[in-house]
């Protein structure tokens, strides 16, 4: 349950682009309506999977929109949408396990580590607003305990720009403190909601559709590297910006 809430305010944060933002394309400094992101310490940018134009062949991949790394061999596990499938080359717990979003049939399935057979652990109850519904599922973030029982820990109040709304948000993260973050898409802005509480605060966001390295147009996803730098793909801008939010 909602313990209370808090003033939304906007912080004095600006980032600078680790990654693209030298208009669309497919050389090592560009980058071409990005999604997915996972944070390394790796400084040059190479391709590590795909570039072999779009298909389902064993080394192509076709419109995939999230990657994570599997630390335990050292693996990338990719979300390969247009072709529906997920590739090993998109989210994996402690336990090994993988979490797969369907946005078709409105569910999240678990895939436990050598098996090919999934446990729904959400929706698959027709398009709705109900604790066991789903409407357009895109991202999905595993916290520490694993959790699959269903509440509401940002937005559920309609679509809107208030401090206790989204507008198509698409990607989320969960620092360790239990506060979530969500890249409120169509807002161009990123929200934090602290543990337990009824209202967000925006923690970057621009009035406009941006131009400067600081703004953002459409952001996507965002996740954090082991400083607490927190990292957003900027779809339009081509680019994956760093924040200091700290």
């Amino acid at each position: 349950m909602f313990s209370g809430h808090i003033l939304g305010c906007k912080m004095e944060t600006k980032g600078y682009t680790v990654a693209g933002g030298n208009e669309k394309g497919r050389r090592f400094h560009q980058l071409s309506n990005p999604f997915g992101l996972y944070v390394t310490n790796e400084r040059v940018g190479k391709v590590i999977a795909g570039g072999n134009d779009s298909g389902s062949a064993a080394d192509q991949l076709s419109f995939p929109n999230d990657v994570v790394l599997d630390e335990e061999d050292d693996s990338l596990i990719i979300a390969d949408s247009g072709n529906r499938r997920v590739v090993r080359w998109a989210l994996v717990d402690g336990s090994g396990a993988l979490y797969v979003v369907d946005r078709i049939r409105l569910e999240v399935k678990k895939y436990r580590k050598g098996y090919t057979m999934g446990t729904i652990v959400a929706g698959r109850n027709g398009k709705g607003e109900a604790f066991n519904q789903l409407s357009s599922p895109a991202y999905a973030f595993v916290d520490q305990n694993h959790s699959v029982q269903a509440t509401i820990v940002a937005g559920g109040n309609g679509q809107g720009s208030d401090v206790n709304q989204l507008l198509r948000p698409i990607g989320i993260v969960v620092d360790r403190m239990g506060n979530v973050y969500v890249a409120d898409r169509c807002n161009n802005r990123i929200m934090r909601w602290l543990k337990d509480e009824l209202h967000g605060s925006v923690i970057i966001d621009n009035s406009a559709h941006g131009s400067l390295v600081h703004e953002l147009s459409y952001p996507e996803a965002v996740s954090f590297d082991r400083q607490g730098n927190l990292y957003v793909v900027d779809k339009d801008h081509s680019s994956v910006q760093k924040f200091n939010i700290t």
